[in-house]
């Protein structure tokens, strides 16, 4: 027996699978599928594998399978293992979602990790003068396009090293004009 051809259509609550499978003249029959094919739901038993899985690489195989957002930041935010968490992380889109992540992760990795992705001006000034870890401030730092905001820090930052950062920053930035 081999399957000649597969189509997928909806219908009412239920997915219609329509299969011509060859036996000796064809035959076509009709299989009716329980909504739990969908792909909502696919993501949520993906869901329930990377929240709960004992198999560390199985939840890691789950969650680069997720699609749906609110899943993906689910497992960004709570997930025990960082490992998982980074991961979660890298496969954020919205820009909200990020600044949460950068803004309340424990880990300093996954917190700078998630700075680097961030686009949104506003949110890296956030991060850059209100964050408490030198090191996720100079990720903010190293992306801000303001010079007013590079300057400020250059000169009155409280944290020797982020003044320094800043005042390279400007140093290089003069360099490209000439």
């Amino acid at each position: 027996r081999s399957v000649e051809s597969e189509k997928e259509s909806s219908f009412s609550d239920n997915l219609i699978i329509r299969r011509s499978i060859n036996i000796s003249s064809s035959d076509s029959s009709t299989i009716f599928v329980s909504p739990q094919t969908s792909k909502s739901t696919d993501d949520s038993q993906l869901l329930v594998t990377a929240m709960s899985d004992d198999d560390v690489s199985s939840r890691l195989n789950a969650v680069t399978l997720l699609k749906d957002e609110n899943s993906i930041i689910q497992i960004a935010m709570s997930d025990e293992e960082p490992e998982i968490r980074k991961l979660a992380v890298t496969m954020l889109k919205d820009e909200n979602n990020i600044m949460h992540v950068a803004f309340s992760e424990s880990e300093t990795d996954i917190q700078k990790l998630a700075v680097s992705m961030l686009k949104d001006q506003n949110h890296l000034k956030h991060i850059v003068y209100s964050d408490v870890d030198a090191d996720v401030r100079k990720v903010a730092l190293s992306k801000l396009a303001s010079r007013s905001d590079i300057e400020h820090l250059a000169r009155f930052d409280m944290d020797r090293e982020i003044r320094k950062t800043a005042s390279q920053m400007l140093t290089k930035i003069d360099e490209k004009k000439q």
